[in-house]
């Protein structure tokens, strides 16, 4: 049975606002799936907690009924002392209310966390966020994208695959929204002019990135580097 590790980190603009999550998932140490997404109205915390749900349920949905071994690595604590020091178990003793009798915030993902940990045998280990952790830098560069992409945005989205596959046509970027996946549609290989790598094209990409000094203006220069891509 193979095994896995989740390295996973979310973000958010605002807090509450625009929110983006990663979950990079590495099967028996080599294979990578990257599953990410964002929400146009959320918080840290959730995008967080919706790193490591969404990336535990690709793993349960490519294992079927195995219950395959989990690691999961969050700079969450959060996310990982609710499991490790029983917050969870003390919540649902007291019928989903905290020591201060309050409701506990974000139940939806915390239930659906327990429900997809009964699929998988998962342990959680807290690591130090912007540390140097390569894995944990990466998340947090994926997570930072998607909750860019978010600011257009009108639902919550995830795309599951390898860092091309994540690259959408820029067309489908507006000041009106985002022609993003829905939830749990996976995306496939985007399609490059003749003459032009897919690994041209996310190249370009990434640079009109970096150069651009907002938003706004990233978009406009994705659509003009499509248009000059194109023959």
């Amino acid at each position: 049975m193979a095994t896995y590790e989740l390295h996973t980190d979310g973000a958010c603009k605002g807090n509450p606002g625009p929110g983006g999550f990663a979950g990079i998932i590495i099967r028996d140490g080599r294979d990578r799936i990257y599953a990410t997404g964002g929400d146009p109205k959320t918080t840290n915390n959730r995008m967080e907690l919706a790193a490591v749900l969404e990336g535990l349920k690709v793993i349960a949905d490519i294992e079927g009924e195995n219950r395959p071994r989990v690691e999961v690595y969050s700079d969450s604590q959060y996310l990982t002392k609710a499991f490790n020091d029983g917050w969870l178990a003390g919540w649902q003793r007291n019928g989903w209310k905290t020591a201060q009798k309050k409701e506990v915030l974000n139940r939806d993902l915390w239930e659906a966390l327990l429900e997809v940990t009964k699929k998988v045998d998962a342990s959680f280990t807290w690591v130090r966020g912007h540390d140097g952790n390569p894995l944990n830098e990466e998340a947090d560069r994926l997570a930072v994208r998607e909750s860019q992409f978010a600011r257009t945005c009108s639902d919550y989205w995830l795309s599951v695959g390898n860092p091309r596959s994540m690259v959408e046509d820029p067309s489908g970027l507006t000041e009106e929204g985002d022609n993003r996946p829905s939830s749990r549609q996976e995306v496939q290989e985007p399609a490059a002019s003749p003459g032009i790598s897919a690994e041209a094209l996310f190249s370009a990409i990434l640079d009109e990135a970096e150069n651009a000094s907002d938003f706004p203006d990233f978009k406009r220069r994705l659509a003009m580097l499509r248009n000059e891509i194109r023959p």
